[in-house]
C-alpha cells in the first residue's frame, strides 16, 4: 500500500508591532498573499498605538527567542533609541523591516532605522504587496493565483 508523502511548507514568521487594528490587517494580507506557499507564524509586541521605546525590551525578546523573517511595526521612530534598536535588529539579524504610520516620517529617518519601507497607514492591497517584494517576497504571484490583481493591472478593453 503506497503511503501519501506529506507535503511540508517553509514556515515564514513575523513580527508585528501592533496589537490592534492596523496589526490584524497586516497579519490578513500576509495570510492572503503567502499561505498558499508558507506555514505562516505571528507574533505581537507593542500595544493598540503601535510600537513605542517602553516595548524594547518585549520586542528584544521575540527576536532573541523567536525564529522571524519579517517585521512590521507601526511606529514613527521620533526617538533617535527608536532608531538605533530597529537598526541594530536589521544589522543583527538582516530581515526586513516595514514601517508604517500616518505618513509624517522622513524617508532618511525610515533609513536611519534600517528598515526596508515606509508603508502609508491608509494602505492598499497593491501598497502591500509592493513592500513585500520590497523586502525580497515574491506576493505577487501568489495572489494572482486567488485573483486579486495587483496595482499594474488595468480592466480588459472592451
Amino acid at each position: 500500500m503506497a503511503m501519501k508523502q506529506m507535503v511540508t511548507k517553509p514556515v515564514f514568521s513575523v513580527l508585528i508591532g501592533h496589537r490592534s487594528c492596523m496589526g490584524d490587517a497586516c497579519e490578513m494580507m500576509i495570510k492572503f498573499m503567502l499561505e498558499a506557499e508558507y506555514d505562516l507564524r505571528f507574533f505581537r509586541f507593542g500595544d493598540d498605538i503601535g510600537f513605542k521605546l517602553k516595548h524594547r525590551d518585549e520586542l528584544l525578546g521575540l527576536t532573541r527567542e523567536q525564529h522571524f523573517d519579517l517585521i512590521i511595526v507601526y511606529s514613527y521612530l521620533s526617538l533617535p533609541e527608536e532608531r538605533e534598536l530597529f537598526a541594530s535588529i536589521r544589522a543583527q539579524y538582516g530581515k526586513p523591516i516595514i514601517v508604517s504610520n500616518m505618513g509624517s516620517t522622513e524617508r532618511s529617518v525610515v533609513r536611519e532605522a534600517g528598515a526596508d519601507v515606509l508603508l502609508p497607514e491608509l494602505f492598499t492591497v497593491g501598497d502591500f504587496r509592493s513592500a513585500l517584494a520590497a523586502c525580497g517576497l515574491k506576493p505577487q504571484a501568489l495572489a494572482a493565483q486567488k485573483g486579486c490583481p495587483g496595482p499594474e493591472s488595468k480592466p480588459p478593453h472592451k
